[in-house]
């Protein structure tokens, strides 16, 4: 404790005392996803709307493992009993394997990693009924490769990947106008 004395000098509290104030805002917390099943592993990047993280599925296309399944948990509860999840890959066996994800508020977008296939997931419907699955390679097959996205909550981005495709460097980002869903632009 801090106290002053009657000269006007200040009595301070010891290292020990202070770091027993403050030290638990840095203690950190732990979310063992392992304890809700063997389907909770393999995330890379991971993003939030404010109240909730999400943690964005990684994996190569081909490769087993989860690719699929998004985790949503409480910033505040960090815990087990406040997480949820949804398995894109159940709704379209083919959009797997994400580098990163954003939202806009409303839905929740997971940027392919080496194939063409977006997710946006209705953050209010967090189940397989609010998934829909945007194969970017219908308006140009050249639209896969990306490395992560990012939104304005009016435009979203898939940044195209540094890693060498095929054919090229991947070159091509994608901008989607978020407020119509899922169209491009």
């Amino acid at each position: 404790m801090r106290s002053v004395n009657p000269d006007g000098s200040v009595v301070c509290e010891s290292a020990a005392a202070a770091n027993a104030i403050y030290q638990p805002a840095m203690r950190p917390w732990v979310l063992d996803l392992g304890s809700l099943g063997a389907n909770y592993c393999c995330y890379l990047r991971g993003f939030t709307d404010g109240t909730n993280g999400y943690l964005v599925p990684f994996g190569l296309n081909g490769v087993a493992g989860n690719q699929g399944r998004l985790v949503r948990f409480n910033m505040d509860a960090f815990t087990t009993a406040a997480t949820s999840s949804v398995d894109v890959a159940a709704v379209d066996p083919n959009a797997v394997g994400f580098i990163g994800g954003f939202t806009d508020g409303r839905y929740a977008w997971l940027v392919p990693f080496n194939g063409s296939k977006a997710a946006r997931v209705d953050l209010a419907n967090f189940g397989t009924g609010g998934v829909r699955a945007v194969d970017f390679a219908t308006i140009d097959p050249a639209l896969t490769g990306f490395s992560g996205g990012f939104s304005n909550g009016k435009y979203g981005v898939m940044v195209p990947s540094y890693m060498r495709a095929v054919s090229g460097f991947y070159q091509k980002a994608v901008r989607i106008q978020l407020q119509e869903g899922a169209g491009t632009q």
